[in-house]
């Protein structure tokens, strides 16, 4: 039997032409306050990493913020966590830039040809 995809059900999908996962929270629950960092499932991350993704997006709702950070960040300075459930990848929040809207930061972006040429 095919093994189902993660990228996308109802928690995760993919934006910005397939380079960023991106998801909804609330901090309240969903952050890891003990270690300051926000998680992902280790299979999704896996196969994120497998399909090309750049980024990963987190809104949390409670503050309206946008959480961003590169997946390379993820694979360089993550670590897993385990808190029963399923094997989760973990960043620390200095990694992430925050913003109030869903556009990517400037130093997240690949500049376009137009901002290449007149830079």
């Amino acid at each position: 039997m095919k093994k189902k995809k993660l990228l996308f059900n109802k928690v995760y999908r993919k934006i910005f032409n397939g380079k960023v996962l991106f998801k909804t929270c609330r901090k309240s629950i969903h952050f890891l306050h003990r270690f300051n960092s926000i998680a992902i499932d280790y299979e999704i991350f896996t196969e994120a990493v497998n399909n090309g993704i750049e980024f990963l997006q987190v809104f949390e709702r409670e503050d309206s913020v946008y959480y961003t950070a590169t997946i390379s960040d993820f694979q360089n300075n993550g670590f897993n966590i385990n808190f029963g459930y399923s094997e989760q990848r973990a960043l620390n929040l200095k990694y992430f830039k925050r913003s109030r809207t869903q556009e990517l930061p400037a130093v997240c972006r690949v500049p376009s040809l137009f901002e290449e040429v007149f830079r």
